[in-house]
């Protein structure tokens, strides 16, 4: 619960042949602000999308997983909207 709302974060994952699939490993909202962390193979490059209704998909941001296994992703729109889903994917 934050700010006396409640807060649900859905996460979606795929991963390329070869690849370890990201996994979430601390979802937070600070601020209003989504904030997530997700570990996967080291230098692969992980996409980002948001969705509010699980059908029209946005591109938010595509960043490299670093040499230490992990990548953080904050989005800062996310409290502006009343629902947020967001799914990550290996790319090549």
């Amino acid at each position: 619960m934050v700010g006396g709302q409640t807060v649900t974060l859905n996460i979606t994952y795929a991963a390329a042949s070869g690849s370890t699939v990201p996994r979430l490993v601390a979802p937070a909202i600070t601020n209003g602000s989504s904030r997530l962390i997700m570990t996967g193979t080291a230098n692969e490059t992980v996409a980002i999308e948001r969705s509010t209704n699980l059908v029209n998909w946005t591109a938010v941001v595509t960043n490299p997983i670093g040499a230490g296994g992990s990548v953080s992703f904050s989005d800062a729109l996310s409290a502006n909207r009343p629902r947020a889903f967001y799914r990550a994917q290996v790319v090549p």
